[in-house]
This record gives C-alpha cells, sequence and structure tokens, in this order.
C-alpha cells in the first residue's frame, strides 16, 4: 500500500468501502473484523486500521523528562549497588522497605525514593517528616479505618504511593488498575492531602500499546480528579516492570519484557521508571540479591532507551496517533465508568469483592494461557527443552508460591512452570514417541507443533529421521521407553494408516488436529491436540502416569 494509499482510506469513504471489499476476497469467507482486530481481558478492542480518533486534551502534567531508576528491597540492597547505579547512568533509586528497621547509612547521600510497605509506627517514625522522598504503601493501610490511618500517616509529614503495580501484579485488567487508583487518590484528596505528596506507583509489562494508553488515560484522569477539587494539577507516574509477567525459565527473555515495559514508561509519559532485573523472581522468593550482570543489564536497558534511542526527547508521541488516541480514550472511559462503580459501591468497605472481581480477571488470563491464545514465551511456547531449575540457578530448590492476601502475585506463567517442576521431580521423566506419515514438506508445520507442546515441559520427543512402518514406530517407542505417542499426518489420510498402539504401553495416545475434522476408528481412544485448545490438562495426564 502506498502513501497515496493511505492517505485515500483516511479521507475517502469510498476507497474505504473498496479496499474493505478487497480485503474480504483475499480473505475467502473469513471474518476481516476477526483478522484484524483483537480484544483484551477487560474488553478493549486492538484494531489493526484506525482511521480516526479523538484525542484526550492536553496532558497539563506531562513530564518534560524521565527519571531512570532501578528498584530494591531495602533488605538485599548494598551501597555498592546505589554507587554502581549512579555511575553507570541512573538518576534515581526505588527502595522497598519491609522490615521493622530500615539501615539507613546510605540513604542521605543518595537520596532514593522510599517505599514503606509495612504499616507500622516504629519503622514510620524513622522516616517522620521526610514526605518528599518517603511514601507509604497505602495497599498497607487499613480500609476499613482509611481516613484513621491517613490522618496518622500525615501527622508524620510522610507521602503516600499508590501502589497499583500490586493489583497490577495480582493479575488486574488496565482499566481495574486505574479504577482502583482514582477511588485512592480521591479519598487521599478528600482527607486534604496534597498532590504533591502523592505518587501512583504502578506496573509496566510488554504490551507496548495498551501500557502508553494505561499511562495517559490515568494521567488525564487524574487532572480531571484534581480540576474538580480546584486543586494544581501535579500527578506523579512511578513506574516499575511487571513481575506479574516475569519467569522462572527462559529467564534472560525477561530482559526483552523489561526493555518492553521500559519503552512504554518513557513513551507513556512516566516521570520515573524503576527497572527490574531479569531475575528479580529468583531473588523474591529466595531472598537473594540479584546478580551483578543481571543488574547491570537492568540499567543498560534504560540508557539505550534513553540516551541511544533518545525516546524521552519528544514529548507525548502518542499524541495524534489514531491508534493510541483510540486506545487511551476507551481506556479513560472505562476506567472513569469503573471508578464510579466502585465509588458508588463505597470500595474501601467492599474490598474484597474488588480483589475477587482481579481473581476473576487472573483467571480468565489463565485460561488464555492454557490454550496458548496468549503466548508466554520460553514457557507455553518456544520452550528451550534443555533447561532446568537447578541449571539455570545452579541449586537444587523447589520454588514455591503462596497466595495471599488481598492482592497476591499471580504469574502468567506459574501454572506451566508448575508442572514443569513436578515433571523435573520425576526420577524418570515420560517420553513422547512421534508417529509421522505423510509428505515432510505439509507436515514440518505441524510437526513443530506438536514438538512444541511437550518441549514446554522439558519432555523428550522420540522421532526417527526416516518415516516408518506404524508397527516400527511401535517398536521404536518400546525401544526408547516411551509412555506416550503423538500420530501427525494429514487429516484425510488418517482413516488409511491410523491405529491405537498396546494401551498397557502407551497409556496416552495423541493425534494432531480436531478429531471431528477426520473420520477414524476408536477416535475416544485419541487425545486430539489443536490450536486453542486446553493442553494444560492434557500435559498433566502425562504426569498422572508416573505418580501411579
Amino acid at each position: 500500500m502506498t502513501e497515496k494509499d493511505t492517505l485515500l482510506l483516511l479521507t475517502d469513504p469510498e476507497a474505504k468501502k473498496r479496499w474493505e471489499e478487497l480485503a474480504h476476497q483475499s480473505l475467502k469467507g473469513r471474518s476481516l473484523e476477526k483478522v484484524l482486530n483483537t480484544k483484551t481481558v477487560e474488553g478493549i478492542e486492538y484494531k489493526g486500521l484506525y482511521i480516526d480518533g479523538e484525542c484526550l486534551p492536553d496532558l497539563e502534567t506531562y513530564p518534560e523528562g524521565i527519571i531512570s531508576s532501578r528498584i530494591y528491597d531495602s533488605a538485599i540492597c548494598t551501597e555498592d549497588d546505589l554507587s554502581n547505579d549512579h555511575s553507570e547512568g541512573m538518576q534515581g533509586t526505588v527502595l522497598l522497605v519491609e522490615g521493622k528497621k530500615f539501615k539507613s547509612d546510605f540513604s542521605a547521600k543518595y537520596n532514593p525514593t522510599i517505599i514503606v510497605q509495612k504499616n507500622n509506627d516504629e519503622l514510620l517514625d524513622q522516616f517522620k517528616g521526610q514526605e518528599s522522598s518517603v511514601y507509604v504503601d497505602t495497599n498497607e493501610l487499613n480500609f476499613e479505618k482509611f481516613s484513621e490511618d491517613i490522618e496518622r500517616i500525615k501527622s508524620r509529614e510522610l507521602g503516600f504511593a499508590i501502589n497499583i503495580s500490586q493489583t497490577h501484579n495480582a493479575g488486574a485488567s488496565a482499566v481495574q488498575e486505574i479504577s482502583y487508583g482514582l477511588n485512592i487518590f480521591n479519598a487521599l484528596l478528600k482527607s486534604g492531602v496534597k498532590p504533591s505528596s502523592i505518587k501512583f506507583f504502578t506496573a509496566v509489562d510488554s504490551l507496548i500499546f495498551l501500557n502508553m494508553a494505561k499511562l495517559r488515560a490515568l494521567r488525564y484522569l487524574a487532572e480531571e480528579v484534581l480540576d474538580a477539587y480546584g486543586l494544581k494539577k501535579e500527578v506523579f507516574i512511578l513506574a516499575v516492570t511487571s513481575l506479574r509477567e516475569q519467569t522462572l525459565y527462559d529467564p534472560y527473555v525477561n530482559m526483552l519484557r523489561n526493555c518492553s515495559g521500559a519503552m512504554s514508561a518513557i513513551m507513556g509519559g512516566a516521570n520515573q521508571m524503576a527497572i527490574r532485573t531479569h531475575d528479580s523472581i529468583f531473588s523474591l522468593l529466595t531472598r537473594e540479591p540479584a546478580s551483578d550482570q543481571a543488574k547491570r543489564s537492568a540499567r543498560n536497558i534504560l540508557n539505550i532507551a534513553l540516551e541511544e534511542s533518545k525516546l524521552a526527547f519528544v514529548m507525548d508521541p502518542g499524541k495524534g496517533s489514531f491508534a493510541l488516541e483510540k486506545l487511551s480514550r476507551e481506556m479513560a472511559s472505562q476506567s472513569w465508568e469503573s471508578f464510579l462503580n466502585w465509588e458508588e459501591k463505597d470500595l474501601f468497605n467492599n474490598i474484597k469483592d474488588f480483589s475477587a472481581s482481579v481473581e476473576a480477571i487472573a483467571k480468565a488470563r489463565y485460561e488464555r494461557i492454557r490454550s496458548r491464545k496468549t503466548v508466554v514465551t520460553g514457557v507455553n511456547e518456544y520452550a528451550n527443552s534443555d533447561e532446568t531449575i537447578q541449571s539455570m540457578y545452579d541449586k537444587p530448590w523447589r520454588p514455591v508460591e503462596v497466595p495471599f492476601g488481598l492482592f497476591p502475585l499471580r504469574r502468567t506463567a506459574y501454572e506451566f512452570e508448575d508442572l514443569r517442576l513436578a515433571f523435573e521431580e520425576l526420577d524418570v521423566k515420560p517420553k513422547v514417541c512421534l508417529v509421522r506419515k505423510g509428505p515432510l514438506a505439509k507436515l514440518s508445520g505441524r510437526i513443530n507443533f506438536i514438538k512444541n507442546i511437550f518441549e514446554t515441559m522439558g519432555l523428550e520427543v522420540v522421532e526417527s529421521e526416516e518415516e516408518l512402518a506404524l508397527e516400527e514406530y511401535f517398536k521404536l517407542a518400546k525401544k526408547e521407553d516411551c509412555s506416550a505417542l503423538a500420530f501427525c499426518g494429514l487429516d484425510d489420510e488418517y482413516s488409511q494408516w491410523v491405529k491405537a498402539g498396546d494401551r498397557e504401553t502407551f497409556k496416552h495416545q495423541f493425534i494432531a488436529g480436531k478429531k471431528d475434522k477426520f473420520e477414524l476408528e476408536d477416535k475416544e481412544q485419541f487425545i486430539d491436540l489443536y490450536m486453542g485448545k486446553n493442553i494444560y490438562s492434557d500435559l498433566a495426564l502425562l504426569l498422572g502416569d508416573k505418580n501411579e
């Protein structure tokens, strides 16, 4: 499509109509909307083509630059960490404080932003009067006595961090995150808290456009709330890379996720971006510090984004973009509606109901991951089957993730990784023999699809370089001690050659494709594997074999 064609689509209704007719013809009956468009878990639509879009009003508090930062748990942060960060380009540090006491040896020298995540008077008293640098995590306040807790914090002259990153990591949709944040923002303003003493503490993941829209919508709505109160417009957004999407397996892929999140924070208008290391989940579960290489890589993600790519050079680069303006508008509209709804319900006295609504979205996301409609690279798709937890982290350990509290961490990779860990703990892992018949040119995609499924669990797929007779495949499977078979061929030829193997030897027998698409005797003996199916449940069957 030429530039002239694109301009015609934007300005000439007849040109758009002709384009749609040609597109429908090329799709041969498939829906143009289904091919081009997709929806997020909250129902916000991504379109493949935008030809109009009403812009958000100018964002008056959009920052002229961004503070590049690293984020640490204060218990495993050292002065060397802060020194290295500042000598290698970082402009700030975010420290999460959970203990009863805080080692403040280096705080004065480096002036970090401190977020207190323990509602403890002894701890809070250590920071009394540091309103400009110490912020109390609002999720640690007593929601049933929210106003009283706000006054207690105000009396110590401390700031407030509206922690919507925790709702994000618990599985919330972007709309739920904004709605939740606005309700707390509104309650703080009602209690007389100055806007300058409030920071939105939000998470960004690898969905670049959605995150940009989320940050723009959050800023726009926060400005609207301030305007309603007649207050000076001061909105500070501290973004941090997502924990929800980090994986234990193939952890270096987390660098790419962190990079995408950092890009969206910079271009979406965060005031400060605090980046995690790619092994943050390992640190969280073991309480061990991240590796020096991981820390250096995290710093350099921001250095490249800001110093080489110049992503912060243009203010609000999404402004005027049909796609981003449409997403931002829709995000703002749904979030405002949700905010009013929860305000009417009295969020603080019904926080468990809100928590349940977040869990429902998380479960919907898990369903999409089980069927691979949502891809988690290195986990439910394109997994490295040779990896083990011990080989990656050089220690025999079994990560345990126990959800607790209103907003527990619900990692998108958790179910698949937990199942894979269960396979690793077996003395002998099950093997799968690939039984194929047909021209490789036509089958290669289907073969890779089948192998990819079993490799998500680190399972070995035994295959012959040459096509064998069916009985020879059974012999090969027995020789290699395979407990499962995976048949792979063309749908219209299955009836000519597929026959189930001995059920005592091969307890599970898989077949590529949907069973209702081909003719085959005793179909019920086979487990079909196809795009969009819940493969998690099918893979769990293999684990059952070894547990008997």
